[in-house]
């Protein structure tokens, strides 16, 4: 039922727990599955984590695949190919991630990369924001600057200095910024 590891450097395969609570300098897996799960570490390089609470904070983490419930990332250096999650919280000085697909999406990042969002409720925070499509009901994005490809919403506010955009589709759209180009 509980799993709690703790070291230097944790390198196993396969991590199953109801409650797992992780912290290691480096640790390296294939899978980490738990109900519920907390990882702590400098350097984490994960393939595959599945949970329903899923809490990843560090200084550099790079992970295949992310499908949770309810997932909180605190980490400097994301990297990650896809996230699927109702509630998704990120904060982190650079974000990678090629698919973000979510309920209710927060990203706070000082520079954010990704090539589809798609969130009913997004929020978006960051000085340089580079987004292919973002899809939702409600999108929020301010910052510094933002290039994106493509917006499809119901309900759209952007707060960007230097904006960047192809395409816009939305019901309702309030921009604000410096230098908007459309």
């Amino acid at each position: 039922d509980k799993l709690d590891i703790e070291g230097k450097e944790v390198l196993v395969d396969t991590i199953k727990g109801e409650n797992t609570r992780i912290k290691a300098e480096h640790l390296k897996s294939q899978t980490v599955e738990s109900t519920n799960l907390a990882v702590n570490g400098k350097d984490i390089e994960v393939g595959t984590v599945t949970g329903t609470t899923v809490g990843i904070d560090g200084t550099k983490a790079t992970l295949e695949t992310i499908k949770a419930k309810d997932t909180t990332i605190r980490v400097d250096n994301l990297t990650v190919k896809d996230i699927l999650s109702d509630k998704l919280d990120i904060e982190g000085k650079e974000v990678l991630v090629d698919t973000i697909k979510g309920e209710n999406t927060r990203i706070k990042a000082e520079h954010l990369k990704s090539q589809k969002v798609e969130s009913t409720n997004l929020a978006v925070n960051g000085k340089d924001i580079e987004v292919g499509t973002v899809t939702g009901t409600t999108v929020g994005i301010d910052g510094t600057k933002a290039t994106l490809e493509t917006i499809k919403a119901k309900d759209t506010t952007i707060r960007v200095d230097n904006l960047t955009v192809k395409d816009i589709l939305s019901d309702k759209l309030d921009i604000e910024g410096k230098e908007v180009t459309c």
